[in-house]
C-alpha cells in the first residue's frame, strides 16, 4: 500500500528530528588545533569557505568550496560540484538536503592535500548550533566528517524564546555606522545558552551572525572571521569568494544538468544449446538420466561421436569359377564411427516410418526400437561375412545365412522390409 506524500514527509522529518537529536550528543565545543603554533602538527594552515547557489527555481545548484592559507588568506584551491538536490527543503532542515554535496567538494580536497583534516578550519554559509535543535548545515558538516566547522549567517534564527524586535534594536544602538569595526555581542537564548554572536563586519553593511559548528570555540571562531574578513566586505574571504564564485559559473551556464543517460551495457550473447534427443512423448534424455533406455545414446555420445568422418561399408563383386556359378562376395566391411541417424527410417519390428527430420534421435513410437545407423549397418555386415560364400547362392544382393538383405548402399535390412531403410530402394527380386 503506497503512503501518502504528507505522511511520508512526517515519517522522514521525525527520522531527520531524531538523527539531529543524535548528532548534537557528538558536539565538541572545544578547539582541535592551534593557531600559534608552528611546531604543533595541528597547527592551522587552512581555512575554507563553503555556499551553494541554486539556478533559479529549480532544484540544480552548484557547491563551492574556497581554501586559503592562514594566517596569509594566499588562494590556494577552488573547487566546484554541479548537484541536483534530490531531498525536499524543509525549513530546519537544510542539512539533509545540502551536506552530501558540500562532504563531495571537501573530500576532494582532502584527496589532494591528504592529512591536513587537523590543520584546516571550513566557514559554512549558514548556521551551527544557532539552529532549532543545535544542528544547522554547519554542525552537521563537523559531526559526520569529524571536522572542525562554525557557521557564518545572513540572516539571524530566532530560537529558543529570542525576541527578534529587541535584538534588531539592540544592533541600531551598539552597532550602528558609528561603532567600532568588529564589535558584536552574544546571542542568549531563554534557556540562558549562548547560542552564538553578531557581529558587524563593515560599517556600510548589516551584520552577520557566528555559531559553532564542530570542534571549535566562540571566541576562536570570531578570531578567525575578523582574521579573515577584508576592507568593507561583509563576509570573511574564504566564504564571499565562494559565494560570488558559485554565483558566477551559475550565470556563466558552465555545468550542464541535463542528466546523462547511462551507458547501455553491451548485450552478452545468447548461448545456442545444442539439441536434446528425445522420445516421442517429449522425455529428454541426458547422460546418466534413470528415464534412458537401454542402448540409447545420450547427447555427449551423438556429439562426440558425430565429429568423425561419415564412411559406410563397400560392395565389391568378384566373380569366382566354381562349378559354373557366378556369385557376389561381400568383403568384410571396415569399421565405422556412429553418425547421425537418416531423417525418416523404417522400424522393422512395427513397420512404422519413422519421421526425425527435425534433427533428435527419435525412437520408434510403439516398440521404441532405436534408429539404424552406419555401425549397425557394419556390425551386420561383419557377422555376415564371417562365413565364406557359397557357389550355390543367388546372385542377389543378399546376406548369407539369414533372410535379410543388403542394399547397394551397405544397409543391411530386414527380410520383410522392401525398401532400405536408409535409401528406401526397393527390395531386389
Amino acid at each position: 500500500m503506497s503512503v501518502p506524500m504528507d505522511a511520508e514527509m512526517m515519517m522522514k522529518r521525525e527520522d531527520w528530528k531524531q538523527r539531529q537529536y543524535d548528532m548534537k550528543k557528538k558536539i565538541s565545543y572545544t578547539d582541535s588545533f592551534t593557531l600559534s603554533d608552528p611546531r604543533s602538527d595541528k597547527n592551522l594552515m587552512y581555512v575554507g569557505g563553503l555556499d551553494i547557489s541554486f539556478v533559479k527555481d529549480t532544484n540544480n545548484a552548484v557547491a563551492c568550496f574556497v581554501v586559503c592559507q592562514y594566517p596569509s588568506l594566499k588562494h590556494v584551491e577552488t573547487i566546484y560540484h554541479p548537484c541536483i538536490m534530490t531531498e525536499p527543503y524543509m525549513p530546519g532542515f537544510l542539512g539533509f538536503r545540502e551536506v552530501e554535496h558540500l562532504k563531495i567538494v571537501v573530500n576532494k580536497f582532502f584527496e589532494k592535500y591528504p592529512g591536513k583534516q587537523k590543520n584546516t578550519v571550513i566557514m559554512v554559509d549558514g548556521n551551527g548550533i544557532l539552529h532549532y535543535r543545535g544542528v544547522g548545515s554547519a554542525t552537521h558538516l563537523g559531526v559526520e566528517m569529524g571536522i572542525s566547522t562554525f557557521g557564518v549567517a545572513k540572516e539571524l534564527l530566532v530560537i529558543d524564546g529570542m525576541d527578534a524586535d529587541l535584538i534588531s534594536q539592540r544592533v541600531e544602538r551598539e552597532l550602528n555606522s558609528r561603532a567600532l569595526p568588529f564589535k558584536s555581542f552574544p546571542l542568549v537564548g531563554k534557556s540562558g545558552q549562548t547560542h552564538g554572536l553578531v557581529m558587524r563586519s563593515a560599517r556600510s553593511q548589516p551584520p552577520i551572525y557566528i555559531s559553532i559548528g564542530h570542534c571549535i570555540s566562540l571566541a576562536t571562531a570570531q578570531k578567525l572571521t575578523i582574521h579573515c574578513i577584508e576592507e568593507d566586505q561583509r563576509l570573511p574571504k574564504p566564504v564571499f569568494m565562494a559565494d560570488g564564485l558559485s554565483r558566477e559559473v551559475i550565470l556563466k551556464k558552465k555545468f550542464d544538468f541535463t542528466p546523462k543517460k547511462p551507458e547501455p551495457k553491451p548485450v552478452e550473447p545468447i548461448p545456442i544449446l545444442p539439441k536434446l534427443k528425445t522420445n516421442p512423448y517429449g522425455m529428454l534424455f541426458t547422460k546418466g538420466s534413470a528415464n534412458q533406455s537401454p542402448g540409447e545414446r545420450t547427447y555427449a555420445q551423438v556429439a562426440t561421436q558425430s565429429k568423425k568422418p561419415n564412411s559406410s561399408p563397400v560392395l565389391s563383386k568378384s566373380t569366382t569359377t566354381s562349378t559354373n556359378a557366378t556369385s557376389t562376395q561381400i568383403e568384410t566391411p571396415k569399421p565405422v564411427p556412429i553418425t547421425t541417424p537418416p531423417s525418416h527410417w523404417l522400424c522393422n519390428n512395427c513397420d512404422v516410418m519413422v519421421d526425425n527430420t527435425n534433427g533428435v534421435t527419435l525412437s520408434c513410437p510403439f516398440c521404441f526400437r532405436q534408429p539404424p545407423t552406419y555401425a549397425s549397418v557394419a556390425a551386420s555386415s561383419s557377422s555376415s561375412s564371417s562365413s565364406s560364400p557359397s557357389p550355390s547362392s543367388s546372385s542377389k544382393t543378399k546376406v548369407k545365412g539369414s533372410n535379410d538383405w543388403m542394399c547397394f548402399c551397405g544397409a543391411v535390412n530386414g527380410a520383410l522390409n522392401d525398401l532400405c531403410i536408409i535409401c528406401y530402394t526397393r527390395k531386389p527380386q
